[in-house]
């Protein structure tokens, strides 16, 4: 009992006498089964709850011991007497087994929602102290602004996990602060991630050496463990959650090794059933599948902002939907000179026509 259980509910009780905490671990157990969550019995240093038994000549003072030396964590009192419970944050005895469970599962996502905004605070100042480090101004007219190395963000290091992954053919779990963590399933190519939204956007632009992360491998019996015991685990594509991680690195920048005076074009059309649609995409793919162009020159062709095409960019390069040709021309006769008209037109040319791009 002395052991802190990843992606459960550790719970100590105070107390308690031998059969109450016997007929606690039972209840623990139907929790398991129709709540499909776990709750363990660990000790008071472990716990993210605590359970106080105020039938015993020792409850009111474990309380205020609680109360002191864990001011956020939240206590259940369970007592006999309802005057007792009525003035405290409790239960009457016999516990009712749904109630319980309400009382722990309220209190205990409370907690988590105030660690993780804990964690993105923590983030932000991770920002404020590299902002305060980086003192160099930035001007939006050097040419060195516009280019990232990926190799030194969240985005590097997971591209190199998850080709480590698929040539060792195994699972690679990386975890951060507060038991968040993302797992690399290279067999169903899969990203599990148990990470809030928005710190995966702070984190997604903060330098690799100040994120507190490390990886480790696992079984596939841990991941299906993992997978159960994280009901609220979400699962991506990994393509996907690649484009998505990279578009927001990026942050209006290309990699390093784009050579910005030579053309792109897109080797085919982006699958955006199983891609986002990031502004201005569809317009952006719709010119690069038929045409080849600079980078440079797509915003004042499609008039849309420049940080919308890098990110873009970004994003498929990634996933291999780019490439560059030689050519440094920056002349666009496509756009420039109108097509004859042709009766028989497929359909990417009446996209195209749609979009403006005729």
């Amino acid at each position: 009992m002395n052991t802190a259980y990843q992606n459960s509910i550790n719970i100590v009780a105070l107390g308690l006498d031998l059969p109450s905490l016997t007929r606690l671990k039972s209840l623990f157990k139907v929790f398991k089964s129709i709540y499909k969550n776990e709750c363990h019995l660990v000790e008071n240093d472990n716990a993210d709850l605590c359970i106080i038994d105020f039938d015993d000549p020792k409850g009111n003072a474990l309380w205020q011991q609680s109360l002191e030396q864990y001011p956020s964590r939240p206590n259940i009192i369970i007592a006999s007497d309802p005057t007792v419970v009525n003035h405290a944050d409790g239960m009457t005895k016999p516990l009712n087994i749904d109630l319980l469970w309400e009382f722990i599962d309220a209190r205990y996502q409370q907690t988590r929602k105030t660690t993780q905004a804990k964690a993105v605070s923590g983030v932000h100042r991770m920002i404020n102290q590299q902002k305060q480090e980086n003192k160099t101004p930035v001007n939006i007219d050097d040419s060195e602004s516009l280019y990232y190395q990926p190799a030194d963000y969240l985005q590097g290091y997971l591209q190199a996990k998850i080709q480590c992954a698929k040539q060792e053919k195994t699972y690679f779990k990386l975890n951060f602060r507060e038991n968040s963590m993302i797992i690399i399933d290279p067999v169903q190519q899969m990203i599990y991630i148990d990470l809030p939204t928005m710190l995966l956007k702070q984190i997604s632009q903060i330098s690799r050496q100040m994120l507190e992360i490390y990886s480790e491998k696992i079984s596939e019996t841990q991941l299906n463990d993992i997978k159960v015991k994280h009901s609220k685990i979400q699962v991506y594509r990994l393509e996907k959650f690649l484009w998505d991680l990279t578009y927001l690195t990026a942050n209006g920048r290309v990699p390093q090794d784009t050579n910005l005076s030579q053309q792109v074009f897109l080797q085919h059309w982006p699958n955006f059933t199983r891609l986002t649609k990031t502004p201005s995409a569809m317009r952006i793919s719709a010119l690069l599948v038929k045409h080849t162009c600079l980078l440079s020159s797509i915003p004042t062709i499609l008039r849309i902002p420049e940080y919308e095409v890098f990110n873009f960019y970004s994003a498929a390069n990634v996933i291999g939907l780019t490439g560059q040709t030689k050519c440094t021309d920056n002349t666009y006769i496509a756009l420039t000179t109108k097509p004859e008209a042709h009766k028989k037109r497929n359909i990417l040319s009446a996209l195209l026509s749609h979009l403006g791009i005729k």
